[in-house]
């Protein structure tokens, strides 16, 4: 089965996507937690290790500014950790604040081809009897 959703701008991919994988977690997102996060997303590639280091950080308050929104650093971090505990980022074994890899790439494809398509698989748990 195919449920086509029909795409506005990467800001209107992001809600969507994270909709749909929140839902699925029974998350709940806010819009300026997606916005930081497509904010991050949208870092040039020579912070690809470092998004979420103080100069990435410096950087995302940098382009808040630019769209005249405040952001202070302890909002941004709040921020940061809400979308951890989601598990919309995660921390790697040195504690490291990551994008995994089912949010970065459809974000990169989208960006790309305008387009992506997400497979969901459903299964039983096992159960514990």
């Amino acid at each position: 089965m195919v449920i086509k959703v029909p795409i506005n701008s990467k800001e209107d991919f992001m809600t969507s996507y994270a909709y749909i994988l929140l839902m699925l977690n029974k998350q709940a997102v806010s819009e300026s937690e997606l916005e930081l996060l497509t904010q991050f997303l949208d870092l040039p590639d020579r912070f690809k290790y470092r998004r979420f280091s103080s100069s990435g950080k410096k950087k995302v308050i940098e382009a808040y500014a630019l769209l005249n929104k405040k952001l202070s650093l302890v909002n941004l971090n709040n921020k940061l950790y809400s979308l951890i505990k989601k598990g919309i980022l995660r921390r790697d074994e040195d504690g490291v604040i990551q994008i995994p890899d089912y949010v970065y790439k459809p974000y990169l494809e989208f960006l790309n081809h305008r387009k992506v398509t997400v497979n969901l698989e459903f299964y039983e748990k096992a159960r514990k009897d």
